[in-house]
């Protein structure tokens, strides 16, 4: 499988790997992809989704108070 393909189509492969029940060494084989490959992609498209989970990535401020005054 081309390495350079869209967003949609890697969630598609992994998608199709959880539905097979292949582990994912077996299925990469038959996809013909590699292995760290898809283990790099599958992570890559479930980290925003946990990042959003838990609000990181937003800006956030924090005011911090000091009692040291010039």
């Amino acid at each position: 499988m081309n390495q350079r393909c869209s967003q949609s189509n890697w969630q598609r492969l992994i998608n199709d790997q959880k539905a097979s029940g292949l582990s994912q060494k077996a299925f990469c084989v038959q996809a013909g992809v590699a292995v760290a490959t898809f283990q790099y992609r599958k992570r890559e498209l479930r980290a925003p989704i946990v990042a959003s989970d838990h609000g990181w990535g937003k800006e956030t401020f924090i005011p911090l108070l000091s009692s040291m005054t010039r």
